[in-house]
């Protein structure tokens, strides 16, 4: 009697122990940090253990973003964005979306669910969260410019960054002598003028940023200097250090005013010219 009572209660165990491995929902959360148009893959965790003859998977973020049927070994899309992708491997039966070309407002957490619609009653076998961080690394170049002022600059810019924080800072000959931090406040060396440092920054049409950090040099020497650019962003493996002469801003600055002397040769000649013309027309009246 009692073996039959504890047969009885085995199997008990056992049918409740199935009903809840059926009903079990596979949720799970995970992150990604990808770069600017870089593709991601999202992948769609769910209870394969189910029986299902029809189930839905769909991806969403705030809204329905993409959303496909699985029926009789087939699927059809229901919808999709452009850039949204759907990855099945029958012989495991997973399930993923791929996202494509990832620009800045993709970034944001996404969800993918998985629901068998028949057999009756509707479940959801699946339901995982996302996070998707997307980030771009910053170009860099330098190059000798001219300021507002007519004083020559040298400038260090940064573009197409993200996030927005960065630090940026000028080197002469290996010391460092103005560092520009993440807040966008300026710590100097004692030997140099503020006002000869100054930066200006932008948000770009594709949600990056850009930053340009300008040096003003006050007297342009004979002797070499080197002036490097230092660039630190959270999407880069190390710091970025770009390299300008002296030298260049002083064979640029001969250039500019050779071309300032030849315009105003030209401009005097022009004028010359034009009062000839008005004094011979006024002789033949």
């Amino acid at each position: 009697m009692s073996s039959c009572v504890l047969r009885s209660a085995w199997i008990l165990l056992l049918c409740i122990s199935s009903v809840q491995t059926e009903n079990t929902v596979q949720s799970t959360t995970s992150a990604h940090v990808v770069h600017l148009g870089k593709t991601a893959t999202i992948n769609c965790d769910y209870n394969k253990t189910s029986e299902k003859e029809t189930f839905r998977v769909y991806l969403r973020r705030e809204q329905l973003l993409c959303s496909y049927f699985h029926q009789l070994k087939s699927w059809r899309k229901q919808s999709c964005k452009e850039n949204i992708r759907l990855i099945w491997i029958p012989e495991t039966e997973e399930v993923s979306f791929e996202l494509v070309n990832l620009q800045i407002n993709d970034t944001g957490v996404y969800t993918c669910a998985v629901e068998r619609l028949t057999p009756p009653p509707v479940q959801t076998l699946g339901n995982q969260r996302t996070s998707l961080h997307v980030i771009a690394h910053p170009a860099v170049f330098v190059s000798c410019v001219r300021g507002s002022n007519g004083v020559s600059a040298i400038l260090c810019a940064s573009e197409g960054f993200y996030p927005a924080a960065v630090e940026q800072a000028w080197i002469r000959d290996g010391e460092f002598i103005t560092y520009l931090n993440i807040s966008n406040t300026f710590t100097h060396t004692k030997h140099l003028n503020t006002s000869a440092v100054h930066y200006n920054s932008s948000i770009n049409p594709d949600g990056t940023h850009s930053l340009s950090l300008y040096l003003h040099l006050l007297t342009l020497t004979p002797e070499q200097v080197i002036y490097s650019c230092w660039v630190n962003h959270s999407s880069l493996s190390q710091p970025i250090t770009v390299n300008i002469s002296s030298t260049e801003c002083s064979e640029k600055e001969d250039v500019w005013t050779g071309v300032i002397f030849i315009s105003v040769v030209i401009s005097f000649g022009v004028l010359i010219v034009i009062l000839l013309t008005l004094e011979v027309q006024s002789l033949l009246q």
